[in-house]
This record gives structure tokens, C-alpha cells and sequence, in this order.
């Protein structure tokens, strides 16, 4: 992706558009993050892009774990230097604070060395016990099924969305669907291969959102 090209994109195209795609569904794209009380979407979601980044966008199966763990990590330093706050009913702070990394435990060189010092003190930690990814997950596949799940309640979203998923993942292409445990996601390949091509732009447009 051309860097001149990202740099000289207004600032209110990264509120409505992003790169067309015939392979995937777009508007689908957006809409994960137009019902955005908290910061979960934006986490989730950039962090799902850095493990596929750190993989080489060659690994489908990523464990949910492994997703929560980068969460946690990029929320840091954000809630610890600056306060940051991720939203009404900030779940994310409230496990921070719980698992109460302090500064002594990361040896911080520049962001990037302090996020891998920070899983690795979250690592050690019981960071896992915790409902955040009761709902994000499942959350963000709701644009693909819109009218499949009018009328549901809360309770029953999760194992509808979850077996959607599973059932419409090759006609509709939902970004992915969960293994038989749910306790990872295996990505759709066309949308690996859009995030592929287009990381940078999805960076701006979640930072800037």
C-alpha cells in the first residue's frame, strides 16, 4: 500500500470508506464499528491484525486467548501513562487494574519491545479469568446476519452468531468462524487476504475511529 496515498487520505473518508473488495462484504466491515459504547471492537480488532501480521497472514487458527492477551497488552500503556478511558463500563481497565502490572515489570525501549514485555508478564499472570471475550467475538460477526438474528435475546446471540458462522461461512464469508470448542477462530481466507493488502489503511481507519 502506498504510504503518499495513506498519509493524504482526509480524515472523514476513514469514517465511511475503506478499500472496495468484490471478495468480501464491506459494508459489513464497517458496521462492526458504527454501535461502539466501548473500546472492545477497536482492540479486538487491531489486535486480531497483529497476530495475523506476526504470522505472516499464513496462520487461519488463532486462539481467543492469544487475542485477549494482545488486548490487554495494547491497552497498557494507554491505561497506566495516560488514563485513558475505553468506554462506559471500561472492562478492560478494570482487568488492568486487577492484574496490576506495574511499571518495575516492564523494561519499556520504545512501544513495540514494551507490548512484548507486557504479554510476557500477562503471560505469567490469570489473565484468561475474566468474561471479556464473552461477546466481542460474536459481536462482530452481527452485520453479516442482521436479519437472522431480529428478535433474539443476549442469551441466545452467541451459539446463533457461532453456528451462522459455521453454516454461511463460504456464501456469505463472515471474517470467521469458531472451532467446535470456541475457544479459537479460524479466519476466512478471503478476508485474510484483504487485511493482507490493506493493514496499513485498517490501522488509520481504527486508529482515527
Amino acid at each position: 500500500m502506498d504510504s503518499h496515498f495513506i498519509h493524504n487520505w482526509s480524515f472523514s473518508q476513514y469514517q465511511n470508506n475503506l478499500p472496495y473488495s468484490s471478495l468480501v462484504d464491506i459494508p459489513a466491515l464497517l458496521g462492526i464499528f458504527r454501535s461502539t459504547a466501548a473500546s472492545y471492537k477497536y482492540l479486538f480488532f487491531l489486535s486480531l491484525l497483529n497476530i495475523l501480521k506476526e504470522t505472516g497472514f499464513d496462520q487461519l487458527k488463532i486462539s481467543l486467548d492469544d487475542i485477549l492477551l494482545e488486548m490487554l497488552a495494547n491497552a497498557w500503556f494507554p491505561h497506566n501513562y495516560f488514563k485513558l478511558n475505553f468506554g462506559i463500563n471500561d472492562r478492560i481497565a478494570r482487568e488492568l487494574d486487577r492484574l496490576d502490572i506495574a511499571d518495575s515489570q516492564i523494561r519499556v525501549s520504545g512501544v513495540k519491545n514494551s507490548i512484548v514485555e507486557i504479554k510476557a508478564v500477562l503471560s505469567r499472570k490469570d489473565f484468561t479469568k475474566n468474561h471479556l471475550m464473552d461477546l466481542v467475538p460474536y459481536r462482530l460477526l452481527t452485520p453479516f446476519f442482521q436479519n437472522d438474528l431480529k428478535g433474539l435475546k443476549d442469551a441466545q446471540r452467541n451459539r446463533a452468531i457461532s453456528n451462522l458462522a459455521a453454516s454461511e461461512f463460504n456464501r456469505i464469508k463472515p471474517f470467521y468462524l469458531f472451532s467446535d470448542d470456541r475457544k479459537s477462530i479460524i479466519m476466512n481466507p478471503n478476508w485474510m487476504l484483504y487485511f493482507s493488502e490493506n493493514q496499513e489503511v485498517l490501522r488509520s481507519f481504527i486508529n482515527w475511529n
